[in-house]
C-alpha cells in the first residue's frame, strides 16, 4: 500500500524513524524504481535488492578515490550512475565473454560513480582494469563503514539483531560439527587467514557478541534450533565459496569470501523484510557473521 508521495507506508515509516527527509526520500525512492524499470536491455535486469545494497553501502558518494560528488544532491535528484565493472554487453569496457548475465548484473560487478568518473573508467579500460575497480569499490565501502556507529543504530532499534537472526535461521541443515573447544583468539585467526579489508570490522563487531549471545541463549532455553540452523547455514555458504579455491587460495582471498557471504546474507534478509533499512540489515548480518567467524564457521582455523 502506498502513502503520501507514492512511498509504501512501511518504507516511509522506516526512513522517518531514521530522520530522513520524507520528500527527499520520495524522490530517491522513485528514482531508484525508475532506474530499475529502465535498465532492461539484452542483459538481466538489476534486482531491486542489488540497487538498495549499492546505495546503502555507498555513503552517498562516488566511489572514485578522492571524489566527494554526492550521488543524490540536496534536492534528492539522483546524479549517480550504476556502472559495470565487466561490461554488460560485448564491445563494452572490460567485457568478459566467459561470464554470464546473472553475474554481470550482480552486486559484485556493479559500482556507483558520478557521470564524469563513469566516463573516465570506460574510456580508459587499460588504466582501470577489473582488479583496480574491485579494489576501489572495496576501499570505498571500508571507508564508509568506518563512519557508521553500529551501537547508535542498535540502540535506536534494539530488535534489529533478533530480526536478522529470525530471517536467517529457517534453514534446517545437518551439522555434525561441534563448537571448537579451543577456539583461536580473534587476532590469531585474522592473521592466519590474511584478513585485511575486514580486519577492523571483525575486531569491532566482535564487541557485539555480548548482545547476540543472550539472543541465542534465549532461543536455546525455548528448545529452538535456530542458532544451530543459522550457524550451519553460514558454514554452508562458506563451503560453497571454498570450492572455488585451494586452501592457500582461501587465505589469499579471505576478504573476497567474507564479502561474498555478507552480500548473500544481506540479500536474503532484505528480500524477507521491509521493516529494517539496509544499513540495519548490514549491521545485524555482520554481528552474526563475526560470531560465526569466531566459532570457525567462516574461514580456516589456525593450525
Amino acid at each position: 500500500m502506498k502513502g503520501v508521495f507514492g512511498i509504501p507506508k512501511i518504507a516511509k515509516k522506516t526512513y522517518k524513524k531514521h530522520q530522513i527527509n520524507i520528500p527527499i526520500f520520495a524522490m530517491i525512492y522513485n528514482n531508484i524504481l525508475k532506474s530499475i524499470s529502465s535498465s532492461k536491455m539484452s542483459r538481466k535486469t538489476i534486482k531491486s535488492t542489488v540497487n538498495k545494497n549499492l546505495y546503502a553501502r555507498s555513503g552517498n558518494e562516488c566511489a572514485f578515490p578522492d571524489c566527494k560528488t554526492q550521488l543524490y544532491d540536496k534536492n534528492g535528484t539522483n546524479i549517480s550512475e550504476i556502472c559495470h565493472i565487466e561490461a554488460a554487453s560485448e564491445g563494452g569496457a572490460r567485457f568478459n565473454k566467459n561470464s554470464n548475465d546473472e553475474y554481470r548484473s550482480s552486486y559484485d560487478n556493479l559500482i556507483l560513480l558520478c557521470c564524469n568518473h563513469h566516463e573516465e573508467i570506460d574510456q580508459n579500460p587499460e588504466k582501470y582494469p577489473v582488479s583496480f575497480l574491485k579494489k576501489m569499490k572495496a576501499n570505498h565501502e571500508t571507508e564508509v563503514n568506518k563512519k557508521i556507529d553500529p551501537l547508535e543504530i542498535i540502540n535506536k532499534n534494539p530488535s534489529l539483531i533478533s530480526e536478522v537472526v529470525e530471517k536467517l535461521s529457517h534453514f534446517s541443515l545437518e551439522d555434525d560439527s561441534k563448537p571448537p573447544k579451543d577456539a583461536p583468539n580473534i587476532e590469531e585467526k585474522i592473521k592466519y587467514n590474511h584478513v585485511i579489508e575486514y580486519q577492523s570490522i571483525i575486531e569491532h563487531y566482535a564487541l557485539y557478541d555480548a548482545i547476540l549471545e543472550p539472543i541465542y541463549k534465549e532461543l536455546e532455553v525455548g528448545g529452538s534450533s535456530k542458532k544451530q540452523n543459522l550457524l550451519q547455514y553460514i558454514k554452508t555458504l562458506y563451503l560453497e565459496e571454498k570450492k572455488n579455491y585451494t586452501i592457500e587460495q582461501v587465505r589469499e582471498n579471505a576478504d573476497i569470501i567474507f564479502r561474498n557471504i555478507e552480500g548473500k546474507l544481506s540479500t536474503e534478509v532484505s528480500e524477507k523484510t521491509e521493516i529494517l533499512s539496509y544499513q540495519e540489515i548490514r549491521i545485524g548480518v555482520l554481528v552474526v557473521m563475526v560470531n560465526a567467524f569466531m566459532q570457525c564457521k567462516i574461514l580456516e582455523k589456525p593450525k
